[in-house]
């Protein structure tokens, strides 16, 4: 089974879950008995595909979940938008987006890449883990990271940032930067229209730095 999601590289709404399973495990789960009754208060009919909805016995709490169903609308839609761009494009526009998460990192105070955490796989990924320094050298541990992250999201000394979630990575941690699909949609556009990659990059390079300055201030505190 695996498990996607339409609220980080798609940049839907919060929420937008879906599990993909294969054909024969598809069928035996809908055989009469072999899901808990129970299960129909946490689920919508809707939310089953069709030839599994026909042959589940127990009884949906409700046909449809409107908020899921919006959720994943708008999911689709960036990924609508993204299928557009040709995949050339939109790997040039990764790696710019990347090269400027890199070098913001590299000209922040107590931030770095750990060694473990680089190579080209952050290009292929479009997401870019940095660990941060006490300013001993030490790295931040996972509770000190999160609070990082908990502080950009408040917003108490400017505007609210987000940025992943801590992720403990043995004795350290690290926070999350990450392409989505919008940034490449965005960036695409721009090119269309005239505008060279740096040009076309220009409003997340702002972005990134208005998070970068945010951050410096939560750290400075």
């Amino acid at each position: 089974m695996v498990a996607v999601t339409g609220s980080k590289f798609l940049a839907g709404p919060p929420f937008a879950g879906a599990l993909l399973i294969p054909q024969a495990l598809a069928e035996n789960l809908s055989a009469p008995g072999r899901l808990p009754i129970g299960l129909g208060a946490y689920c919508a009919g809707q939310d089953w595909p069709q030839a599994m909805r026909k042959r589940l016995v127990f009884p949906f709490g409700q046909e449809a979940n409107v908020g899921l169903g919006l959720r994943w609308i708008a999911a689709l839609e960036h990924l609508d938008g993204l299928s557009k761009v040709d995949p050339a494009t939109q790997a040039s526009i990764r790696q710019g987006i990347v090269s400027l998460m890199r070098s913001r990192v590299g000209a922040a105070d107590r931030l770095f890449l750990h060694d473990d955490d680089e190579g080209e796989h952050i290009v292929t990924s479009a997401i870019l883990p940095f660990s941060i320094g006490h300013r001993d050298g030490r790295p931040m541990v996972f509770e000190e990271a999160q609070a990082v992250q908990m502080a950009l999201r408040q917003g108490t000394d400017g505007p609210v940032c987000h940025v992943g979630q801590a992720v403990k990575l043995g004795a350290r941690a690290v926070l999350r930067l990450s392409v989505s699909a919008p940034d490449v949609v965005g960036a695409a556009r721009l090119m269309q229209a005239g505008e060279g990659l740096e040009m076309a990059l220009a409003p997340v390079a702002r972005r990134l730095d208005v998070v970068f300055d945010q951050l410096a201030k939560v750290l400075g505190r």
